[in-house]
């Protein structure tokens, strides 16, 4: 397996340029900011750069989508809204600037990464009826990836935080020591998050659970990789391991409650799937999918009384 030895933090500016209140093209503009050693490539650094910067883009834009009168009557979960925006938004351009960092900070290069984006409302009607006349399980896939990346980019948002203001208070060589160690975290994080990305783009079953498998081996607690590859595997056993591994790693996983309450229904263990749904109920009382399958439940045991 490559490995990328880097070291990043990460400033998050974002400036939003809506076009025209009713105009039928909306511009969004996201700044992504990477800083580095320069101990890995300009195209790695360029590109967690532009990661970010798109994905405060689609924050941005799924505000404004919805609060459009017809995706809120078609659309209700907030999940889903950001999963459309995400389908629906097109990256026009962007533009890279490469700034060598001074002072206390001397040593590590920043890149910057400008994107501009555009979400055409005219379209929004033909393409809710495209979403709409997607499979269930295909638009749950595509929110549960959506969810997944998030939660990724949040949690290296948290750390890059911390680290960018450490590193603008560097005074004494200790404080630079520290500022490393903790940065060899950040690495791990954004080697995860590449081979998430990697095993989300790919669509050969074999080489996701590969791909899912190494970003469990860069960081054993992330939850979401665990997840993943449970949806994925063939073993009915496994697939449960994995999604009890992702809820004992985050007890707060409502959908990977919902998922294992699933495949104990598959088992005809209905008392165990019961308090999976009932979970994740308890976790997101707007979870649709797992009220329908506790009914199913309810329905089994009257019909067995």
């Amino acid at each position: 397996m490559k490995r990328f030895s880097f070291v990043l933090s990460i400033m998050f500016f974002v400036n939003v340029f809506v076009s025209v209140v009713h105009a039928e093209i909306q511009t969004y503009t996201g700044v992504g900011e990477y800083i580095t050693d320069g101990s890995d490539t300009p195209d790695f650094a360029q590109t967690n750069a532009r990661l970010y910067a798109e994905r405060n883009v689609c924050e941005q834009a799924g505000v404004f989508i919805s609060s459009r009168t017809e995706v809120k009557n078609s659309i209700t979960e907030r999940d889903e809204i950001e999963a459309f925006t995400v389908d629906i938004i097109r990256v026009k351009s962007d533009n890279v600037e490469v700034i060598p960092l001074t002072g206390a900070a001397k040593g590590f290069t920043k890149y910057r990464v400008t994107v501009t984006a555009e979400v055409d409302t005219s379209q929004f009607a033909a393409r809710i009826r495209q979403w709409a006349n997607r499979s269930e399980e295909e638009r749950q896939k595509l929110v549960n990836q959506t969810v997944s990346m998030q939660r990724i980019i949040d949690s290296q948002r948290q750390q890059i935080a911390k680290l960018e203001k450490e590193l603008q208070n560097i005074r004494t060589a200790q404080d630079r020591q520290r500022v490393t160690n903790e940065i060899t975290n950040v690495k791990q994080m954004a080697l995860y998050s590449q081979k998430m990305r990697e095993a989300g783009l790919s669509n050969n079953t074999a080489d996701k659970v590969r791909l899912y498998t190494e970003a469990i081996k860069i960081n054993p607690n992330g939850a979401e990789a665990y997840f993943w590859r449970a949806l994925n595997v063939e073993n009915r056993q496994q697939e449960i391991a994995d999604l009890s591994r992702a809820i004992e790693i985050d007890p707060n996983y409502a959908v990977a409650y919902y998922f294992r309450g699933s495949r104990y229904y598959l088992d005809d263990d209905y008392e165990l799937a019961l308090a999976d749904f009932t979970k994740a109920i308890e976790l997101n009382p707007n979870y649709v999918d797992a009220y329908r399958k506790r009914i199913k439940i309810y329905r089994k045991f009257d019909n067995n009384e």
